[in-house]
């Protein structure tokens, strides 16, 4: 292994990077489905702004001019909320006002041959660049793309004051990595007071289950679900105006989220299932961490934010947005019974 570079650097995520990434993300995660959306998004408002003008040139009702408006307005709606470059850019937006501990000071503290080393106060990451599933690097951002398509370390060139130091870090970062063994995690709390260590494997509607409860409790969650019942309910209006039923237009309607929702839940798990991997987890009397094939993540009780549970999991909630699910069915009660005790309810 190459002797690591040592560089101590402090850096705040701005929203817009973290948009940035996210867009990335989307990107390669599902190519044709972004490129649709923009191309629909696109098409949908530059044909309706042509419309207006040759409606007025023809003489048509003002009443057609009026739908034609309506028009417009669901396609910037849409252009907001549902195209991807503009739909991530303000959920980070959002979510730098919802949940600022996510734009906390980090520290990039040292990389080497396949490992990046990131803290934030009492949090220390070793990210492994071996366990992803693209490393992307933009015009300002170094970004690598988790298995299940989330980004996983977020890293802009505008911290490096040296070039050299910019150079060295790319090198690192997008050279080819071979597969690195799961070792044991490098503490970073007390040894003496371990309470041992647990290795198991999410099941996908585990890991599937913790995303969804950590997005319907966002702010983000609450804008699409507004944003959403707009467009249908403008929808709805606009079928029966045209001479539908309210139950045809309700109906026709009420059947697109489902659809979406099931198709995007089948995809999602067929992802998980492919690339979820074992995890060990040590919970002692200083924190919580978590080593696999992607690295080791350690987190001081101070540094969590919470946690939820239900049927299935108990939910450590690092901060608003990301998380660790712990499944019940093999984690010891004893465990759980610790996470609740150091940590609040949400």
């Amino acid at each position: 292994m190459s002797e690591a570079h040592s560089v101590e650097i402090e850096f705040r995520l701005r929203a817009l990077e973290l948009g940035e990434a996210l867009d990335l993300a989307a990107r390669v995660m599902s190519p044709r489905a972004y490129g649709l959306s923009t191309a629909f998004g696109l098409v949908f408002v530059v044909l309706s702004l042509l419309l207006i003008p040759l409606q007025i040139a023809l003489g048509a009702p003002r009443e057609a001019t009026k739908s034609t408006l309506a028009l417009v307005a669901f396609g910037c709606l849409w252009l907001l909320v549902v195209l991807p470059w503009t739909r991530y850019r303000l959920s980070a937006l959002v979510l730098r006002v919802s949940s600022p501990s996510a734009f906390a000071p980090m520290w990039l503290d040292a990389f080497d041959e396949g490992r990046v080393f990131v803290r934030a106060k009492n949090v220390s990451a070793e990210h492994r660049l071996a366990w992803s599933r693209r490393r992307i690097e933009s015009k300002r951002l170094f970004v690598l793309i988790r298995p299940e398509g989330a980004p996983g370390l977020i890293i802009p060139k505008r911290i490096f004051a040296r070039q050299n130091e910019l150079e060295a870090f790319r090198r690192t970062f997008l050279a080819p990595t071979p597969p690195l063994e799961v070792t044991q995690a490098v503490r970073t709390f007390s040894e003496d007071a371990s309470s041992g260590a647990l290795t198991y494997t999410l099941e996908p509607t585990e890991q599937l289950r913790g995303v969804w409860m950590l997005y319907v409790r966002s702010t983000r969650a609450r804008i699409a679900a507004v944003a959403l019942a707009v467009v249908l309910a403008w929808s709805v209006v606009s079928l029966h105006s045209n001479g539908m039923s309210w139950g045809g237009a309700i109906a026709t309607y009420a059947i697109l989220p489902v659809v979406f929702f099931v198709m995007a839940r089948r995809r999602r798990l067929a992802v998980l299932r492919r690339n979820l991997r074992p995890v060990t987890l040590r919970v002692d009397a200083d924190g919580i961490d978590f080593s696999g094939a992607a690295g080791v993540s350690a987190f001081a009780w101070t540094e969590l934010e919470g946690y939820v549970e239900d049927a299935l999991i108990v939910l450590v909630i690092v901060r608003m947005g990301f998380g660790f699910p712990l499944p019940k069915r093999v984690v010891p009660e004893t465990t759980l019974a610790e996470v609740r005790s150091r940590l609040a309810r949400r």
